[in-house]
């Protein structure tokens, strides 16, 4: 799953080159899911010749019930770079979906690296794919407690209550 509108800094070219290495040692479905304004995702996606590789590939405008997603994909992917806190890959982790983003921004101050999530280098689409399929090698046990860690991670340093408290006490102290 990939979730983001389709900017430059989302990566949308890592993701589907990392989905192709993907598609080519297992048959799986990848599902985008952004506003593509600028048509980045429409002339890379052109690019591609693999016919096959490109009907597994689902692409959404917009939806209304990302929690649907969340709830019903596998693992959520995030290539973007020079990213702040981002609320997808907390959203995910509220619904305990596991997260693998690259190793930059603010996605450094959310995953910890193979303890709630997995962290790799940017714009590296080959470390990306391996990260992916290690993911599906790992056992059930393992899977299920990187999903409660995540879950752990966001519902405490990034609750509403918690957010909210930070904000009074800044406006307090102001």
């Amino acid at each position: 799953l990939f979730i983001a509108n389709i900017i430059e800094s989302k990566k949308i070219d890592i993701f589907i080159k990392s989905a192709l290495e993907i598609y080519k040692k297992k048959d799986f479905f990848f599902l985008i899911i952004g506003k593509d304004k600028h048509k980045i995702y429409k002339k890379i996606f052109l690019n591609f010749k693999n016919e096959k590789f490109k009907k597994n590939i689902f692409y959404l405008n917009y939806s209304y019930n990302i929690k649907f997603w969340l709830q019903n994909s596998d693992i959520l992917l995030v290539p973007a770079i020079h990213e702040g806190h981002n609320r997808t890959i907390v959203e995910s982790m509220l619904a305990k979906l596991p997260v693998i983003a690259s190793n930059s921004g603010g996605h450094k101050e959310t995953i910890i690296n193979e303890k709630n999530g997995w962290l790799f280098t940017p714009n590296n689409y080959m470390e990306l794919a391996k990260k992916t399929l290690n993911f599906f090698k790992l056992s059930k046990l393992k899977k299920e407690e990187i999903k409660k860690q995540a879950y752990i991670t966001a519902s405490t340093k990034f609750s509403p209550e918690k957010n909210k408290k930070k904000i009074e006490f800044l406006y307090k102290n102001m």
